[in-house]
């Protein structure tokens, strides 16, 4: 089966889902992107070129982030270390990261039953001796009790 980039794929099979992506977009051929980035949970930064001095860019950028509420972050594109893009990149990802490690945990601690004990287990060596009175009285009361028929 041949697939297009315009098909729909089911949030289950997608390689990675919105919330993990971020989009960096400078132009007006990303402002769907940008639309579907918002809609489905992702992150999408607009940039302009700040050495423009009619600032067209910039003011496109403006435009996407306050009137029209597309994006949340407009950056000037310089990728440079301490930029403001840079920063803004590099936060978006430590976060997603803490996000998917967190999602991981939880998934694990959750999806993880303990297996069953045997009685006299929660002694600290496997000779029942070596319990304490107080847990042989426990374990001696869960056992079964036989009559002497």
């Amino acid at each position: 089966m041949s697939q297009d980039v315009n098909d729909h794929m089911d949030p289950e099979i997608r390689p990675i889902p919105f919330p993990n992506m971020i989009y960096v977009g400078d132009g007006p051929t990303d402002v769907p992107c940008f639309t579907v980035m918002k809609k489905n949970g992702g992150q999408a930064i607009a940039v302009y070129n700040p050495d423009d001095p009619a600032r067209v860019g910039f003011k496109k950028c403006y435009q996407l982030s306050t009137h029209a509420d597309r994006v949340k972050h407009i950056a000037p594109a310089d990728y440079r270390q301490n930029t403001h893009l840079r920063m803004l990149l590099e936060q978006m990802v430590e976060e997603t990261a803490n996000r998917i490690v967190e999602q991981r945990k939880l998934a694990i601690e959750t999806g993880t039953v303990r297996a069953p004990k045997h009685l006299g287990s929660e002694c600290p060596t496997s000779a029942v001796a070596a319990c304490s009175a107080k847990q042989m009285l426990l374990i001696n009361a869960l056992k079964p009790q036989r009559s002497n028929e």
